[in-house]
């Protein structure tokens, strides 16, 4: 134990020598009668044993004052034994939550069970002064919970924070608790939050009944979007994020970041963005908005599918009012090898009007080493009606099209003015590699 601060907290159990009187020798001289009751018992100098209580002041020193063992002792028929124990109970602990009565107060399920086959509880108050710049938890009580079952639910009910660890969801199935099923799905290692209330796990249950992770609401009129998500990692334990994109935002983006993740962080960057955190006036608003209740979403999607949501951004936004929608690509071959296509002559293919038209524009160009100079990467060129259908053309051509014979690598999407570069380096190497012949002959 750290001497100088206990000695602070009861100088009495800190000797001349520096060495500090344990936890079961304040008890026994408590019991003996020659224990100064004026100062409280320690009985750690942290709180560690309560660690996985988000946010709980654990670096405090953890005291009983001697009335209160003394009443676990003639009221709750909890002797010294038991008491002397206390520390190691709370760090077996399977559950701790925000009391309802006391806002400083965490009540902590124990493992131990009373000789009529009771659950017990502690509370533990948090952060409590008892000194100028001195804080300290303290075990305030230590009983039997007959109704346990009904204190958890109210609890719930009231919103409270619940700090769940590795050993609760066995605990509680153990002792056949009758809770409700959002309880039980919060409790349950299903559900990865280690802190929660009521408002979260319902939050979460309504996401688990959508398939989407984000939400696209677009207004012609005004050239806006405003793009909502939401974020498990805030601060207040979730919150929704609307950002507001106008056309020549997402024009920039496109025309500046073609890679998808690239994209979607330089929109999330410099929007204009409204964070709704769950506590906030506003949150259910959002919520209602995102599920589509309050106003039409114009499209919904996965950003584990970034390519895809792009696309739709695209075509919703800056290519509405097109027909024709050309996209480049260039795909290179597998690491450390050429890619196999680049080595064939270049062509085009018009099936806008043949028999795999679908009744859309659908022109694919095709440029390789003759054209780029290289047998590092093939160049695709594709012409639709829509970004996206660009998008789904390439990869029905890398999987059975142009591709079907040859191994890819990576794919990075070019704009018209970096494929015009291309051919520009390619054409000026080659008329200098020509004049170097000429020369050579001379």
């Amino acid at each position: 134990m750290n001497s100088e601060l206990i000695k602070k907290i009861n100088k009495n159990i800190v000797h001349e020598n520096g060495t500090i009187d344990s936890f079961d020798k304040q008890l026994i001289q408590l019991m003996s009668g020659v224990f100064d009751t004026k100062f409280p018992l320690v009985i750690s100098d942290t709180s560690n044993a309560l660690s996985y209580i988000a946010d709980f002041k654990a670096e405090n020193p953890l005291i009983i004052n001697s009335s209160t063992v003394i009443k676990l002792r003639e009221k709750h028929d909890l002797g010294y034994e038991f008491v002397s124990e206390c520390e190691k109970y709370l760090r077996e602990s399977v559950l701790a939550f925000d009391s309802i009565q006391h806002n400083t107060s965490k009540v902590i399920l124990l493992q131990e069970l009373d000789d009529d086959g009771f659950p017990m509880i502690a509370i533990c108050r948090e952060d409590k002064t008892i000194g100028e710049g001195l804080y300290i938890n303290e075990v305030t009580s230590i009983y039997e919970k007959k109704n346990l079952e009904s204190l958890i639910i109210r609890t719930y009910q009231e919103d409270k924070v619940f700090y769940k660890n590795e050993k609760t969801e066995q605990y509680i199935q153990s002792i056949g608790l009758q809770l409700p099923q959002g309880v039980i799905y919060a409790l349950s290692k299903n559900y990865d939050k280690q802190s929660f209330t009521k408002s979260q796990v319902e939050h979460d249950i309504k996401k688990l009944e959508v398939s989407y992770t984000d939400a696209f609401f677009i207004n012609h009129d005004s050239k806006t979007v405003d793009w909502i998500y939401y974020n498990t990692d805030s601060n207040a334990g979730g919150q929704y994020v609307t950002n507001t994109l106008d056309y020549e935002l997402i024009d920039e983006a496109y025309r500046d970041w073609k890679i998808p993740e690239e994209f979607f962080d330089f929109l999330n960057s410099t929007s204009s963005q409204i964070c709704s955190d769950i506590d906030s006036e506003n949150f259910s608003f959002i919520e209602r908005r995102f599920l589509g209740k309050e106003d039409d979403v114009t499209f919904t999607g996965d950003m584990n599918q970034m390519d895809i949501q792009m696309s739709k951004l695209i075509d919703n936004t800056i290519f509405a009012e097109q027909n024709e929608v050309s996209r480049i690509w260039k795909v290179y071959g597998v690491w450390g090898y050429e890619q196999k296509e680049s080595t064939f002559p270049s062509y085009s293919c018009d099936f806008t009007k043949g028999p795999y038209s679908d009744g859309n524009m659908r022109k694919i160009d095709v440029y390789n080493s003759d054209k780029t100079g290289t047998n590092d990467y093939t160049v695709v060129k594709i012409t639709r009606h829509t970004a996206e259908a660009c998008l789904r053309e390439l990869h029905g051509q890398v999987n059975d099209g142009i591709f079907e014979n040859s191994q890819t690598g990576k794919i990075v999407e070019i704009s018209e003015e970096e494929l015009s570069m291309i051919f520009a380096e390619t054409n000026l190497q080659r008329k200098i590699e020509s004049e170097k012949e000429d020369d050579f002959e001379i």
